[in-house]
């Protein structure tokens, strides 16, 4: 009788696999959900009630099927999973109890058992989640590590100019406000009126370019009219090209991110860059943040600061699934990736 009731009271919970992997944008076919018996929670773990989840374009290479790459892909058939937020409602892990908050990476499913390991904190008093997935998460670091440890800003002169490509986005509205209040001019890249808008006055951002509406060889040339010093690029594809010719010498490119290229069917090709780099004496690198976790403890101790004397602003687009569930995180996915976000993106079911 025990066991039988044992069994019968086991959850069950909806979780989003992938159906295939994305041939251009993806699409919701690419997605299914089903629904799976859970066993018994483990030692050593968490057991978690979703709450929001982080929705981010890494994730697209991480559904292409790629293996030669720094992720471990998403397998067919398999959980989509990205970072979120939920609140435990089953421990056995000393020092977690039901009704504690945690961030980690989750699976896209309603009910999700986890352990501690990177990325993974536990929510302190006072803090949002919405926070804990923006400023305070994945793309918050990536900014701070992006611009002060491999760009290494610092080194520049103050007043040095800064392009930053995916400007309204997650990790480039960060980047562009600590360049800003450590004193530097700050030139930003956004593809609607009301992202340059909300760079432009409310990020005092020294300059906005609409890539969409304004013509972008032009453009860079009147905003960077004394040349560019940092480039932290999020975009890749026609804007890099068209940027790079303006580096000044000694000039550092910070590649971050490639979203113009992500839905790409082929491979692409470019100009070359080797004359470049040779007579402008530029320095190019490109990182994955998480080969620099000794700095997080560093990284979240400036942000907090500069969050606190609101010298740093979060922005979050909350797309709301809390009546969809589950399978609104992938609809979510595809909208943040068509841009239709403003700073950070997350899922609340």
């Amino acid at each position: 009788f025990f066991f039988i009731l044992s069994v019968c009271l086991m959850p069950s919970r909806d979780v989003i696999i992938l159906a295939a992997h994305p041939s251009g944008v993806p699409k919701m076919s690419d997605f299914k959900k089903v629904t799976e018996e859970m066993a018994e929670l483990e030692d050593g773990f968490l057991r978690v009630q979703s709450e929001y989840f982080s929705v981010d374009p890494y994730l697209r290479g991480k559904m292409s099927g790629i293996k030669d790459s720094y992720f471990v892909p998403f397998e067919l058939n398999k959980p989509v999973a990205s970072l979120g937020v939920g609140k435990v409602i089953e421990s056995k892990i000393e020092g977690y109890q039901p009704g504690d908050r945690v961030s980690c990476e989750l699976q896209w499913a309603t009910i999700v058992d986890t352990k501690p390991g990177a990325m993974f904190q536990k929510l302190q008093e006072g803090v949002s989640p919405q926070t804990a997935l923006s400023v305070f998460g994945l793309t918050g670091l990536t900014a701070h590590v992006g611009l002060l440890t491999v760009g290494k800003l610092e080194e520049k002169e103050k007043g040095s100019t800064v392009l930053v490509t995916g400007a309204a986005g997650a990790t480039g509205n960060v980047v562009g406000q600590i360049a800003k209040l450590k004193g530097y001019r700050v030139v930003g890249m956004a593809g609607t009126d009301e992202k340059v808008n909300w760079l432009k006055n409310e990020l005092q951002f020294d300059e906005v370019i609409n890539y969409r509406t304004e013509e972008i060889a032009v453009a860079l040339k009147e905003k960077c009219n004394k040349g560019i010093d940092v480039y932290f690029d999020n975009v890749g594809g026609e804007i890099f090209d068209t940027a790079l010719p303006l580096m000044n010498r000694f000039g550092v490119v910070i590649n971050c991110g490639a979203i113009s290229t992500y839905n790409a069917k082929e491979r692409l090709t470019g100009p070359r860059v080797e004359w470049l780099l040779i007579t402008k004496s530029l320095r190019m690198q490109g990182f994955i943040v998480s080969d620099f976790a000794s700095e997080f403890g560093n990284a979240i101790k400036d942000l907090s600061t500069w969050v606190q004397e609101g010298k740093i602003q979060g922005k979050v687009t909350e797309f709301d699934g809390s009546d969809a569930g589950v399978e609104h995180i992938p609809d979510s996915f595809i909208k943040m990736m068509s841009g239709k976000n403003i700073g950070k993106s997350v899922v609340k079911i």
